[in-house]
């Protein structure tokens, strides 16, 4: 009989005020026994099973998804976690694949076990809980297990583009990956709380996740009112500046560059005086708006 595909998505999400996820151990021996050589193998290796999933079974074929602890691996950030993937059949058992992540706790997600996508298949959510609140702290990944092949649905997503998030964005009924741009985490000219940042939307389509953030423009115009509610408030040259590239920037990923260097034209006009009078205004607004043209491919 042949088996199912079966998606597995790996959610990394930051965690505010440094909370992580507290998983509970789980007893070995509720662990199916058909996998009892993966329960000697995790031991070898030095790892406590903390969680796993046991998603579906056919009758012949078998997958196991597990999620592993080792406080005793010495690395930079102290606890290793694993998740590992495994088949068995009437053949034995087969490992698929594993996610290394260092300094973390893993737990399964509420979305666990439904299909996010609208493929028919569906998928297992896995969190991540992350101590800070910088982007980077912020990871996805999609696969899906075909028979013994583990496939990655996410390759497009790279770079400095880090997946945040899953959500309908268009109510369709299958969830989109909203993605953060990190390239300006370190921004020279701005503190990284108001550091230039803007999201990309990926859509299932075709059997993968595609850049899509063009066509859902209401998306972006949420973003772009809500930014635009601030700047009247905002009475520092930093957050002022890094507010209005957020907006060009919004604007560029729904499809209306110009509109937004119209917008970041109008808005550096500003006669606000604890804005322009200040020192900082001065020094740093020149050179934000130069690389952004070199960003964007302006060449005025």
């Amino acid at each position: 009989m042949q088996a199912r595909g079966y998606g597995i998505v790996f959610l990394w999400v930051t965690f505010s005020f440094c909370a992580v996820v507290q998983p509970t151990t789980v007893p070995q021996q509720e662990l199916p026994d058909s996998f009892g050589e993966v329960l000697e193998e995790i031991e070898r290796d030095g790892f406590e099973l903390r969680d796993y999933l046991y998603p579906y079974n056919d009758g012949f074929v078998h997958y196991l998804v597990t999620l592993l602890e080792n406080d005793a691996v010495q690395s930079a950030n102290g606890l290793v976690s694993e998740l590992r993937i495994y088949r068995s059949d009437s053949q034995g058992t087969q490992f698929l694949g594993r996610e290394v992540v260092a300094g973390m706790h893993l737990a399964f997600h509420e979305l666990n076990n439904t299909d996010i996508n609208g493929d028919g298949t569906r998928e297992i959510v896995i969190w991540k809980g992350c101590g800070s609140t910088a982007w980077s702290c912020q990871q996805i990944g999609v696969y899906q297990i075909s028979g013994n092949r583990l496939i990655n649905l996410t390759e497009s997503i790279t770079g400095s583009l880090v997946p945040s998030s899953l959500v309908d964005v268009d109510q369709d009924g299958s969830l989109e990956i909203i993605a953060m741009e990190t390239r300006w985490e370190t921004y020279e000219h701005l503190p990284h709380p108001v550091a230039p940042a803007v999201e990309e939307i990926f859509a299932w389509s075709n059997g993968s996740y595609r850049r899509a953030s063009k066509e859902y423009p209401d998306y972006y115009q949420k973003k772009i009112n809500h930014i635009k509610s601030l700047m009247d408030q905002i009475s520092l040259p930093y957050d002022y500046l890094g507010n209005a590239i957020k907006l060009l920037l919004n604007y560029d990923r729904m499809g209306q560059t110009q509109r937004g260097w119209e917008e970041l034209e109008r808005l550096l006009q500003t006669e606000r005086h604890s804005i322009v009078e200040n020192d900082v205004w001065q020094s740093i607004k020149d050179p934000i708006v130069e690389d952004f043209k070199k960003e964007l491919g302006r060449s005025d």
